[in-house]
């Protein structure tokens, strides 16, 4: 029984229109990031491993009405933290429960510097979670490397003082060079 927290609604989020119509990410599916939700639930096959019927039933009572699935799949698309989660082709959109990623992976948001919610997750890896035109976080599938399996050991960060030189005052810049 994935993420079997108690509780079963998921509240306040209209789902319609998530992926944009026009643009590179037209028809892409979208994944959400839902500070709402209580459930992980996904309807694409496509990103979900591993689906299988189970005893559990999960009953949702959205803004549509009562929903409910019996099945669960692995969603891998978060480097380091493959999830269990409920999947039915039926629901609405691709969600990621904010209460399910949390315990495996850092998350932040600082809007001063980007609309976005970024998952630091275990691997090293950052995945931002952009605001859409509804309000509603979520990221393109096809930006997701649902293949990664292996974690990301370490990086390496080149910068140049020519890069960096805007950053400091003349005399700092000139300190810089000689050293």
């Amino acid at each position: 029984n994935p993420n079997s927290h108690g509780g079963s609604s998921i509240r306040g989020n209209q789902f319609h229109q998530v992926a944009p119509q026009s643009g590179p990410f037209a028809g892409d599916p979208y994944i959400l990031l839902d500070t709402l939700a209580s459930h992980s639930l996904f309807k694409d096959s496509s990103l979900v491993s591993d689906i299988s019927t189970g005893t559990t039933v999960l009953k949702l009572h959205t803004q549509a009405g009562l929903f409910s699935t019996d099945t669960t799949a692995r969603f891998t698309g978060l480097p380091g933290c493959p999830l269990d989660i409920w999947y039915s082709p039926r629901a609405v959109a691709n969600v990621l429960a904010l209460r399910d990623v949390t315990p495996h992976c850092r998350v932040t948001m600082d809007t001063a510097t980007d609309n976005s919610l970024s998952v630091h997750c275990p691997s090293g890896s950052i995945i931002k979670f952009g605001v859409l035109p509804n309000g509603l976080y979520g990221i393109p599938a096809s930006a997701i490397d649902l293949k990664l399996t292996t974690p990301v050991i370490g990086y390496t960060l080149l910068q140049t003082v020519s890069s960096q030189k805007d950053l400091f005052n003349n005399n700092k810049t000139h300190r810089l060079i000689v050293n």
